[in-house]
């Protein structure tokens, strides 16, 4: 068991270190190693203190630990620390090492997946220059104008061009 002072948030982490390769995941303060590795790292390289990894994991790996990687672009934390553990050590407390970013794990097809039916429409709702804080929950509510022959929606789709997190 690995500990170490982390936010109580909820995130499950792939952590691959030089030498000490694990798949973790994070419960409370604490960073346990997973009893399942069902992962395949591919290549690895460390230059100028620039970690590089490409490893490969199954979309939905039936482990309780692990999140199914769904299709779309979830917005990924990261941290990381000046030094490398000691193998079985504490992991050092990341400071201001850290940030997030919007990535797609799965390929775009060709084919498009929004299948819209003769009678129906789609409406674009745009929510403009929303800066979100730094808190566990937090609500953002808009009102906008639909048609007058709109009745409810059957699909939504949240579609996320920028990200400020203050």
């Amino acid at each position: 068991m690995v500990k170490n002072k982390i936010r109580n948030v909820g995130v499950v982490a792939m952590i691959i270190l030089t030498g000490m390769e694990t798949n973790v995941h994070r419960r409370i303060n604490i960073l346990l190693v997973a009893q399942s590795q069902d992962w395949n790292l591919l290549y690895s390289s460390e230059s100028n203190g620039i970690n590089i990894f490409k490893f490969t994991r199954k979309i939905k790996s039936c482990d309780k630990d692990d999140m199914i990687i769904d299709q779309g672009s979830p917005y990924v934390i990261y941290a990381y620390g000046e030094k490398d553990p000691i193998d079985g050590g504490d992991i050092s407390y990341h400071g201001m090492n850290r940030g997030g970013k919007v990535v797609s794990f799965i390929s775009s097809s060709s084919q498009s997946d929004t299948f819209v039916a003769d009678d129906h429409e789609i409406i674009d709702i745009v929510i403009s220059n929303v800066i979100l804080p730094k808190e566990n929950t937090y609500y953002y509510c808009e009102m906008f104008h639909v048609p007058k022959e709109f009745n409810f929606p059957v699909s939504t789709k949240i579609l996320l061009k920028s990200i400020s997190i203050t």
